[in-house]
């Protein structure tokens, strides 16, 4: 992958409530996110396999962690949701989520976390390219 591309972040916003978007587009643009918007989880299944973003906070997460697993190299995923409490929290990092935001976006918080995921999100998918190389690599050499 182009180490340019994989480096910089794109978030893909998976909310029906439009402030989640304006939010998301407020924080992208100061700090020069590419910010990808779906209102429904059909719209974002289509642009995660057009454009792969590194991020989605999705506020239908647990269906959209379904959508993740058939993915290579999926995004992290962010849950969203008005009830954020401490047994959601739980509920969704033991499922696979990264994280959870309250709703209404606040845009410290959005930064901080979308951050963080996307950091996390480009180590393991450098990991991942290491070891497909070292395999490939270790494939030759067997073959040799």
């Amino acid at each position: 992958m182009d180490p340019v591309k994989q480096n910089s972040l794109t978030l893909l916003i998976a909310s029906s409530d439009p402030a989640d978007h304006a939010m998301a587009d407020g924080v992208g643009r100061k700090r020069r996110w590419n910010v990808l918007h779906a209102a429904t989880r059909a719209a974002a299944v289509d642009l995660l396999m057009v454009r792969r973003p590194s991020v989605v906070v999705a506020s239908d997460w647990r269906q959209m962690l379904e959508e993740l697993a058939c993915l290579v190299d999926p995004p992290v995923l962010v849950a969203a949701s008005r009830s954020a409490d401490a047994a959601l929290w739980a509920e969704a990092l033991n499922v696979g989520a990264y994280d959870v935001l309250q709703t209404p976006l606040e845009p410290g918080e959005l930064q901080h976390v979308v951050e963080s995921a996307h950091e996390t999100w480009r180590r393991s998918s450098a990991l991942a390219a290491w070891r497909a190389r070292a395999a490939s690599a270790g494939a030759a050499a067997l073959r040799a």
